[in-house]
């Protein structure tokens, strides 16, 4: 935070990325069709909002990680990424996800927008399950649409068999695989046989319970003290075609089914919800056609208001409420990652009971993996939890 009255250190977004944009071309009609002149490109005027530095990159602020969590408590993490297309993702980026997953070592992996069909399902769990042994897989798939939507849930450990919420088909979910768990890290470079066990998984509910998830589009897992939703909120599209439906029927539903969760015990929900909450989570927030535009419709910001009135913390704005510059979601088609030019669209939320002093499990720290302007439209968002040692 600010101290003693001085500015928060930022940092312009990969500073590196800015100067590697090549300067525009002209063709010189003097100088023959064949001869092109250097013109110094000029930084483009953004709108007002955020921090933009001379290279026209958005600049983003330092947020500091939590530091470990006391050795009298246990840890969860969770990540999720929305991936766009879990094919090409295996396919090109593997390399990505695998060091996301080291980087974090989580509980629960989540990847949002697989696209796969259930045909397609068998064949990716058993690369994921070569990939990452030790961690059950558990996928749900659009019914609607080929190519559409679409969350699997990867955890250590093992997973009962799915519930199907209210679609009345089981999602598909892998095979009991081998036990496998990372060895703690000794001082002498030796491998104790000390393991970390995998927390049990009581349950796994695909959907919500009043709707008809045929878009695949949430899988809830449920653990001893907490329930942890992945979610795949729809956007409301091109010309706002569904902007009634997302605000008057899915999240209303949607902000039901957490709160009949949260009377049983805390929730912690984590995904893409499609919507920029506050005018810092937008770059050009002043742009006329943001009110106009699907995730950033005042109806929209509202409805996700309302979702946090009924109990829930935007984890990473509760720890870093003034940062600026710190995006999830950025134009492939505009080329706007390099220039961090992006919207906030992806949450951690949890129950602020997550967040009383007297709570036996807490929020930890909450942080987005964005420092790699690495694969995709999105960056994975994790979230760690401090636990009792005994749960």
């Amino acid at each position: 935070g600010d101290r003693g009255g001085r500015r928060p250190f930022v940092q312009a977004w990969r500073d590196d990325s800015c100067d590697a944009m090549p300067p525009r071309k002209r063709k010189n009609k003097a100088e023959g069709e064949g001869h092109e002149e250097e013109v110094e490109k000029k930084p483009k005027v953004v709108e007002k909002g955020q921090d933009v530095d001379e290279r026209g990159c958005v600049v983003r602020e330092a947020t500091p990680r939590a530091g470990p969590v006391p050795e009298d408590r246990r840890s969860w993490t969770g990540l999720f990424w929305n991936v766009n297309g879990m094919r090409a993702l295996m396919r090109d980026k593997k390399k990505d996800l695998m060091k996301h997953v080291e980087d974090c070592d989580p509980d629960l992996l989540c990847l949002i927008e697989h696209k796969l069909q259930e045909k397609d399902v068998d064949g990716m769990l058993q690369q994921m399950n070569n990939e990452l042994p030790g961690y059950a897989g558990c996928f749900t798939c659009s019914q609607e649409k080929k190519g559409y939507s679409g969350v699997a849930v990867f955890v250590k450990g093992k997973l009962p068999a799915p519930s199907a919420g209210s679609n009345g088909k089981k999602a598909a979910t892998s095979k009991k695989i081998q036990s496998f768990f990372r060895p703690s890290q000794q001082t002498d470079g030796k491998d104790s046989g000390v393991e970390r066990d995998a927390l049990k998984v009581l349950s796994v509910r695909c959907g919500m319970n009043k709707t008809v998830d045929k878009e695949g589009r949430m899988i809830t897992i449920e653990y001893e003290g907490f329930y942890v939703v992945n979610v795949y909120v729809p956007n409301s599209g091109d010309g706002l075609k569904r902007l009634d439906y997302r605000i008057h029927e899915w999240d209303k539903d949607f902000r039901e089914y957490l709160m009949e969760l949260q009377r049983s015990k805390p929730v912690v929900v984590g995904g893409d919800f499609n919507v920029a909450h506050l005018d810092k989570d937008i770059w050009n927030v002043e742009a006329k056609h943001i009110p106009k535009s699907a995730g950033t419709t005042p109806e929209e910001r509202q409805s996700f208001t309302e979702l946090l009135d009924s109990g829930f913390v935007d984890t990473f704005r509760h720890r870093h409420p003034g940062a600026s510059g710190c995006f999830t979601y950025w134009s492939v088609r505009a080329n706007n990652r390099p220039r961090n030019r992006g919207l906030r669209l992806d949450y951690w939320l949890a129950s602020s009971s997550l967040y009383s002093s007297d709570s036996p499990i807490q929020v930890h720290d909450s942080w987005h993996c964005d420092q790699d302007n690495g694969y995709g439209d999105h960056c994975p968002l994790a979230i760690t939890l401090r636990l009792p040692l005994t749960t």
